[in-house]
């Protein structure tokens, strides 16, 4: 029985233990936190959205606490703004299999107990670099699921790397109250709001760890910008307070929504910055011994595409799956260059791009998509063509390697307006690309 340790009681981390237990590995799991600790003292750690590929392994793994008791999301509404309080166009895209929000707290916690059912070893403490040699001379492979500490000892790839510095200033609240459903949204939904130049928000039904259902609200401003307000506070009830002073300021149609919102408990928020980082998948320990990373130890994205959660869920399926191929076989230096160099181009490098494609000002084949299916309400998955459209942008966030090469450049675009829509709609959105354009431009002269 070959012996494997995982660092770190995050989604990731858990699922290759739990994985790599159910075919018969010798699992150790070391954390920092007890289930005890998730529960009652720990922050969340995200929204950690999943799609239907995510879910998917998780059912396999029969990890589904929390899976049917999620408030269910059937579609997303982004609204574009060209100032705040302007919106200029809006998507109503649904998903043929609904996403779910669960709190990591939760999550890890029930999990880390289901792994010590299963015969897992279980060890808290808290791992430093110098930690993490220790224990790979101990197994024949170490994976550091925790981005904290455990990344140091991956070095970063500048090559892969998008950017050096934080693209956006981020904050999370978790709040109770608001109804679970929009009155101007045909289907339970997601929201996502877009203010060019400022940044983003998005509010996500969310099961909160006491198992009640409630909202997860992001905000990410563009550093320097009007929007970045965040950076001052320090507790919960700050952040939700800037928070309501942001809606209602930016998208006073949702302000009567969230007006008399609560926090979910005193710990359910975070502010802070993700610096965008790829680092390279082996391991530099002083002995020398096989280590490699998992979740935001290997990339850390922004949350705006919602690929950490998930890209965490692939890598832990392509790992586990790589580690039982490999039978007796070293975990050498090649091996894992196998593994992570196919998994990179896959799925990694691709989120990477589609979540810099949302940071980044709206280029014109988004517009162009966006400006397609204007009209698709939500109403029916896939219903007519417009909507079919507005579906295909919703579902880029399950797999963005679909989409992403497409809303990089306009001529692969309008060849996919042409096939779902037909060759009559492209006149038709270049008209409406002029009357957006001068819709702007009455709205900078309003400001």
């Amino acid at each position: 029985m070959r012996k494997i340790a995982v660092i770190g009681s995050g989604q990731g981390g858990l699922l290759v233990a739990h994985a790599l237990l159910q075919a018969r590995y010798d699992v150790e799991l070391y954390s920092d936190r007890s289930p005890e600790d998730w529960l009652v003292h720990g922050r969340p750690t995200g929204t950690a959205v999943r799609f239907a590929r995510s879910l998917e392994y998780e059912r396999r793994l029969g990890l589904t606490h929390g899976h049917d008791d999620a408030p269910r999301m059937e579609g997303l509404k982004v609204t574009i703004c060209s100032h705040p309080g302007k919106p200029i166009l809006a998507l109503f895209g649904r998903f043929a299999v609904s996403p779910l929000a669960i709190d990591l707290r939760l999550q890890s916690a029930e999990w880390v107990r289901a792994f010590e059912r299963g015969g897992g070893r279980f060890h808290l403490e808290k791992v430093s670099a110098e930690r993490i040699d220790e224990i790979a001379r101990e197994n024949e492979l170490t994976i550091v699921a925790t981005g904290k500490d455990g990344a140091a000892v991956f070095e970063r790839d500048a090559g892969r790397s998008p950017c050096d510095a934080p693209k956006r200033r981020l904050a999370m609240v978790n709040c109770e109250g608001p109804a679970m459903r929009f009155d101007d949204v045909p289907f339970a939904a997601a929201k996502f709001n877009v203010f060019d130049g400022l940044g983003e928000c998005y509010w996500t039904p969310y099961l909160h760890k006491d198992g009640k259902p409630v909202w997860n609200l992001v905000f990410e401003a563009t550093p320097g910008t009007s929007y970045d307000r965040f950076g001052g506070a320090r507790s919960g009830d700050d952040v939700l307070r800037i928070a309501k002073q942001c809606v209602r300021e930016m998208m006073p149609w949702d302000f009567p929504w969230l007006e008399h919102a609560t926090l979910a408990d005193e710990h359910s928020w975070l502010v802070g910055a993700i610096t965008p980082t790829v680092r390279d998948p082996i391991g530099r320990v002083p002995s020398g011994r096989p280590v490699v990373p998992l979740g935001d130890a290997y990339i850390a994205y922004d949350p705006l595409g919602a690929q950490g959660a998930n890209m965490g869920n692939r890598l832990a399926e392509a790992l586990s799956s790589a580690i039982v191929a490999r039978g007796d076989r070293p975990f050498d230096h090649a091996w894992i260059r196998s593994v992570y160099e196919p998994f990179f181009t896959r799925w990694a490098g691709p989120a990477m791009r589609w979540t810099h494609l949302l940071l980044e000002p709206m280029r014109l084949p988004a517009r162009y998509l966006l400006l397609a299916q204007e009209g698709a309400d939500g109403t029916t998955l896939g219903g007519t063509p417009k909507q079919r459209l507005a579906d295909a942008f919703t579902a880029t966030f399950d797999d963005p390697a679909t989409m992403v090469d497409t809303l990089e450049e306009l001529r692969r675009t309008r060849r996919l307006v042409a096939e779902i829509a037909g060759t009559a709609m492209g006149w038709d959105v270049t008209k409406r690309l002029f009357a957006i354009g001068a819709r702007q431009l009455r709205n900078t002269l309003r400001a």
